[in-house]
């Protein structure tokens, strides 16, 4: 969905602007069809949203796309209304695009009403919505996401899709129907859950000597800062994952921004949680 959204829209010379860190997959279509590469950092500082102040230096009259991702991966954050609404009124009278991947919209925490920016109906002409059903019915080896575009592209994305693709399997079909048909308690139990895990391992984290950790609004990673041992993020990351058999990603496989921090998915058991964090505290206290 995010390669054909992007081919559908971007040229060679292209101005692009996306999260960074970010989901590596922006960076990566956008730097092979030779566009000029525009990150907004997302600071801890600022809980990981935009940089609305960078975010104003970068856009021009040569921004042909916008990449949103709210809730993010890495980093859990949830991007403000106010923020989004302001990039609304940047694109409005422009050519830019805006491509909002909402994968985790149904990911989020603390009672906090979802700030989608497809809600602005107004710019739906340059506006792209890339979601899908991985995480909201914990289906993620299925493989099934869709988007919402502006009937002047459909063709190309049709296109596009035809010859990247074919087409989604019968079976996955009928799976997703299940789910968008059936009860949605356990989506809110599911989430309920993912609060719990988020809680417990964001108190556990902050705990461990030299590690910083904020608590995410969404998604279900958190993003440690861990830049007091004054190593870098990827021979931290194998430095776990050697002593004390954790797998993690380093924060620079999402951008270069993402130095200093390591991204930690919760999706599984609070036993596997705990036993995990022990063993990461035993060999960072080696350090």
């Amino acid at each position: 969905a995010i390669f054909t959204a992007m081919a559908s829209i971007l040229e060679k010379g292209d101005e692009v602007i996306y999260p960074n860190p970010g989901f590596p997959t922006y960076e990566t279509v956008a730097g092979f069809f030779g566009c000029v590469l525009k990150p907004v950092p997302l600071l801890e500082e600022n809980s990981f949203s935009f940089n609305m102040k960078i975010f104003r230096k970068l856009f021009s009259k040569r921004t042909k796309m916008i990449i949103l991702n709210s809730p993010s991966n890495p980093t859990g954050g949830v991007m403000p209304q106010k923020d989004l609404l302001e990039i609304a009124e940047a694109v409005k009278n422009s050519d830019c695009w805006v491509m909002t991947d909402e994968m985790y919209s149904s990911t989020l925490y603390d009672n906090l009403k979802y700030p989608s920016f497809y809600a602005f109906k107004k710019i739906h002409d340059k506006t792209i919505l890339v979601d899908g059903f991985s995480k909201t019915f914990s289906m993620t080896g299925w493989r099934i996401g869709y988007l919402s575009v502006p009937e002047r592209i459909i063709d190309k994305i049709d296109y596009l899709l035809t010859h990247l693709v074919g087409c989604t399997a019968t079976f996955t079909q009928y799976a997703v129907l299940e789910g968008l048909n059936g009860p949605q308690d356990s989506i809110h139990k599911m989430v309920r859950e993912f609060e719990k895990r988020r809680n417990f391992i964001v108190s556990e984290m902050n705990k461990i000597k030299g590690v910083r950790c904020q608590n995410p609004q969404g998604a279900f990673y958190i993003f440690p800062n861990i830049k007091s041992f004054a190593k870098s993020s990827k021979w931290l990351a194998d430095y776990i994952l050697e002593k004390a058999g954790v797998a993690l990603l380093d924060g620079t496989s999402f951008g270069k921004f993402g130095e200093g921090y390591l991204r930690i998915s919760y999706a599984t058991s609070m036993e596997n949680i705990a036993e995990g964090i022990r063993k990461m505290k035993k060999a960072l206290v080696l350090l």
